[in-house]
Parts: structure tokens; C-alpha cells; sequence
């Protein structure tokens, strides 16, 4: 039932909502989102920062650390396969990712990110 829900958004979202502009933030907002940033930032604001901007640094290569191991732990746990899996014509406009789509690395690292900073 789950996987015919998201099959449904997914084709919503991917074909009857698909435009350029969108294509350009959604990638955007992809990488803004991506543990590669926020490593990158976290260690810009730990070696570079005050006294307050270190421990923020700090604390984001912390949680991004321990946001990793429970995101790989959980989507082990729940084994929900990618929605554009059992769609052959999926407009996609980044790289095919690997392994469970629950829960979303980018979310759980934005959201530590938005809690620490």
C-alpha cells in the first residue's frame, strides 16, 4: 500500500509538476542538503570560526557523524525501495542513488544541520 502511495506522488511530483526552474532549485537545494556540504561547512566554521562558530562546527561534523549511522541503520531496518525503481520512464536529473529511499539522508542532515545552527 505504502509503495503504491509514493508511486502516485512520485509521478505527480516527476511528471505533472516538472519544469526547468524547478529542475535548477531542486538540484540546488539537493546539494545545499548533502552530507558533502555540510561537512564543508562544519569544518570551515570549526577552524575558521569564533569561539561560538567552532562549537558549531564541531557539533555539526558530530551530528552529521551520528546522523549518517542512524540513517544507514534505519533505512537497513525498513528496507523501503527508491520510488523511481518500478517506474522505467522516471524523469530523473541527478545520479540514480543507491540503496532505501526511508528515511531521507537530506532530510535528517538538514534538519540536524537547521537544529545546531
Amino acid at each position: 500500500m505504502l509503495c503504491l502511495i509514493d508511486i502516485g506522488v512520485f509521478n505527480f511530483i516527476n511528471k505533472d509538476l516538472a519544469n526547468p526552474a524547478l529542475d535548477i532549485l531542486m538540484h540546488f537545494m539537493t546539494k545545499l542538503a548533502s552530507g558533502e556540504f555540510i561537512f564543508t561547512l562544519g569544518v570551515i566554521l570549526a577552524v575558521l570560526g569564533g569561539r561560538e562558530k567552532k562549537l558549531s562546527g564541531v557539533l555539526l561534523l558530530a551530528g552529521l557523524t551520528l546522523s549518517y549511522f542512524s540513517v544507514e541503520f534505519l533505512k537497513a531496518a525498513v528496507a523501503l525501495p527508491r520510488p523511481f525503481i518500478p517506474i522505467p520512464d522516471a524523469r530523473l536529473i541527478i545520479p540514480q542513488a543507491a540503496g532505501y529511499s526511508f528515511p531521507s539522508g537530506h532530510a535528517v542532515t538538514i534538519f540536524m544541520a537547521a537544529s545546531i545552527l
